[in-house]
């Protein structure tokens, strides 16, 4: 558990992030530059800027690790498997700051990231293509689940032809598929679905080897919080969430969606977080969830828009692509209305932890599940600001501190 000061200190925010992206570009408005302004929360501790050098060796290390798990360069066809890697390495670094990079922790953190990753991005390649069947997506969901809370899994995965590239799993080639029914061989089922599974277990394995005997009873809080982002993932499969939806209905499934809490959860996990469910159960402490992740989400669909405006297919993982494509708004309105959102938010948020506090008391747990709530919102900005994953040439973003009033300028983010 991280060594923090004894007693809560409430938040406080502490400078500005102020953006410019040119160049955005969609049929319902040409182009476009955006710009704004919101501010940042101080978190208590966090971790100072890493040397690249240190970033690279390990990106070099999870790499190698990754390809002994059939994943190579050319698995995927929209990902840069080096570049991913090192993201999840940067987030892992940035979001537990109290960790070391050699720790078992920090080993878990960085293969859930490298899952998350792939898990994402080739689910949102069955999305774009339109090619994904909500009981075959319903079906791998579970059999995930099952492996991460260490359950039985009775039959492994069959081969789907519409998912060649899911959760990590090479692409298809030379247009053959094959599955566990009647007739698969064995060695063609493992070419075609032993690598996503290796990657998970291998995520598994690093749990179990960082907490031991308590790995199932632990691990339950981000079982649970992945299980529900699956199920947004289901309900996205079976309904598109598009104009026929309200913007609180897509904000309900765009803040599942986004993986956020999973994160958090993660963060707890390594960190040696419990908190119990007496306190899980209350109002403050979900909203307190929910503006953490709506955060990350908006800060995320920000600087990503120019990346999402110009994905095919326009899919709406990004709520200024929703309200101008979807719902026909000005972008910029959206962009105003965002900035707006996430300052008030991160206002309540402040009231919502010393809420929290006052109600359960100045337990250890809650103090420092509260400092990690501000680690995130902060911490990821650092990420979007070093990694190549998300880096673009597309305008600039100045992050500074109110005693910094320069800045610091560097491009942003495009996803």
């Amino acid at each position: 558990m991280p060594e923090i000061i004894a007693k809560y200190q409430p938040s406080s925010l502490n400078g500005y992030v102020e953006f410019k992206i040119p160049n955005i570009s969609h049929p319902s408005f040409g182009k476009a530059t955006i710009s704004g302004r919101f501010p940042r929360i101080q978190p208590r501790f966090s971790r100072p800027e890493v040397d690249p050098k240190i970033i690279s060796g390990l990106t070099t290390k999870f790499a190698e690790l990754v390809a002994e798990c059939g994943i190579g360069t050319d698995s995927f066809e929209r990902v840069d498997v080096p570049t991913t890697i090192a993201g999840a390495i940067q987030f892992t670094l940035y979001w537990n700051p109290t960790i070391t990079w050699d720790s078992k922790g920090f080993t878990f953190y960085v293969w859930f990231l490298i899952f998350g990753y792939f898990f994402d991005d080739a689910l949102e390649d069955g999305w774009f293509a339109g090619r994904l069947n909500v009981k075959t997506v319903q079906y791998v969901h579970e059999t995930y689940d099952k492996i991460i809370r260490m359950q039985a899994v009775e039959e492994e995965l069959p081969g789907f032809e519409e998912l060649p590239a899911f959760h990590g799993i090479c692409k298809k080639q030379g247009g053959i598929i094959f599955s566990n029914l009647p007739g698969c061989k064995e060695d063609e089922y493992h070419y075609w679905f032993a690598p996503g599974l290796k990657v998970l277990r291998r995520m598994v394995a690093a749990g179990v080897d960082f907490v031991g005997d308590d790995y199932v009873e632990y691990i339950e809080p981000f079982a649970s919080a992945f299980q529900a982002c699956f199920l947004n993932d289901d309900w996205f499969t079976c309904c598109r969430v598009d104009k026929r939806f309200s913007l609180g209905t897509y904000r309900a499934w765009r803040q599942g969606n986004a993986g956020c809490d999973v994160c958090l959860e993660c963060q707890m996990f390594v960190c040696g977080i419990r908190v119990s469910q007496n306190v899980r159960r209350h109002p403050v402490f979900k909203r307190i969830i929910t503006i953490a992740l709506t955060n990350v989400a908006w800060v995320n669909d920000i600087f990503g828009a120019g990346k999402d405006f110009s994905s095919a297919g326009n899919h709406p993982d990004n709520e200024i692509v929703f309200r101008v494509v979807e719902k026909g708004e000005s972008i910029q309105d959206v962009v105003d209305n965002m900035c707006l959102l996430i300052e008030e938010e991160l206002h309540d948020l402040i009231y919502m932890k010393q809420t929290l506090v006052d109600i359960f008391g100045e337990d250890e747990s809650i103090r420092c599940f509260l400092e990690m709530v501000d680690v995130q919102i902060d911490g990821q900005l650092m990420v979007y600001m070093e990694n190549t994953r998300y880096k673009c040439n597309r305008g600039y973003v100045r992050i500074f501190r109110d005693a910094d009033e320069k800045g610091k300028i560097e491009t942003v983010p495009s996803g």
